[in-house]
């Protein structure tokens, strides 16, 4: 195997890092791992800002405007962070693990370690749970006024939360670490190895 590219920059951190986000307007990419820290980085990967966030592994990570992000770890916890203060707050808490995040307008969806889906409402600070798989949600997003979710149970489910219905969309043979939507099609990745073209 031959390999053509060329690494332009590189920063070694004291932790598995287990997602990353691009700040297009600040010119940031955004890393969290398994330490509970925030990482703020410029372009070229100097590191500009470390913010303590949470006591345990984070999972994932989502802008909400410029200068404010929220995570979910395995402590259970949903927090908004302020990147220019550097100041957080505890949004939402629960004794299972949150795993992954997507946000609309006005709310916040999130993955859970059994399966469930915390509607979460950024006017109201409440939250509403829908259970759609029996395993940990690996990813979560907003298509058509539809959440499509993908879990460690092998399935990739849709959920409507205006009309609460939900359907199945595919079953496999392992479970499906994430998912993308282009031109309504539905790109799956999973464990084994295998992506995958479905129809939505």
């Amino acid at each position: 195997m031959e390999l053509f590219g060329t690494i332009l920059a590189s920063i070694a951190l004291n932790e598995m890092i287990i997602s990353i986000i691009a700040n297009s307007n600040k010119k940031h990419i955004i890393a969290v791992g398994t330490s509970g820290s925030v990482y703020v980085f410029s372009y070229e990967l100097i590191l500009q800002k470390t913010i303590k966030v949470h006591n345990n592994w984070i999972w994932d990570v989502i802008l909400l405007d410029n200068d404010t992000i929220v995570t979910c770890s395995e402590d259970g916890s949903m927090v908004l962070t302020n990147l220019n203060a550097a100041s957080t707050k505890c949004l939402y808490k629960q004794n299972e693990a949150l795993f992954s995040l997507c946000n609309t307008t006005n709310s916040i969806f999130i993955g859970t370690k059994n399966g469930n889906v915390i509607y979460f409402s950024l006017k109201g600070n409440t939250a509403k749970t829908i259970h759609l798989h029996k395993d940990i949600i690996r990813s979560i997003k907003y298509h058509k006024n539809e959440i499509i979710t993908c879990g460690e149970d092998n399935k990739i489910m849709a959920y409507n939360p205006t009309t609460k219905l939900k359907r199945k969309i595919v079953q496999t043979d392992n479970f499906i670490q994430d998912t993308i939507v282009l031109n309504n099609q539905l790109y799956s990745a999973g464990f084994d190895g295998s992506i995958t073209i479905s129809a939505i």
